[in-house]
């Protein structure tokens, strides 16, 4: 059960499955409200207008949430069946990365349909 603990602990994709849910959460249920540089969805296709803003930020949080979903079963699935601990930490950094990839990519992509220059 210790070694178990102690896999979770350092389960890169755990870990920010984890942070991310949290942060997921934390903008479905206190979104920023008006366009903003201090959090929140920031890019400069999402900061053109109040509505681009307000759907970016749903939209970014909706992938988010996907992309912790997919991290933490990862991170269980690795902790479970798999013992080599490099392999861990970087299919979790890969995953990571992958992640951010998509959520941003989705999102610029969603805000370029929506809302056309």
């Amino acid at each position: 059960m210790e070694q178990t603990l102690e896999n979770f602990i350092s389960n890169t994709a755990f870990l920010v499955g984890v942070i991310l849910l949290a942060s997921a959460l934390l903008m479905i249920l206190f979104s920023p409200r008006g366009i903003n540089y201090l959090y929140g969805y920031r890019t400069s296709r999402s900061m053109k207008s109040q509505q681009a803003w307000d759907f970016a930020q749903r939209c970014s949080s909706v992938k988010m949430l996907w992309v912790s979903m997919v991290l933490l079963i990862t991170g269980i699935i690795n902790v479970l069946f798999i013992e080599n601990q490099e392999f861990i930490v970087i299919s979790g950094v890969a995953l990571l990365i992958l992640g951010a990839v998509y959520i941003f990519y989705a999102t610029e992509k969603a805000l370029k349909t929506k809302f056309p220059d």
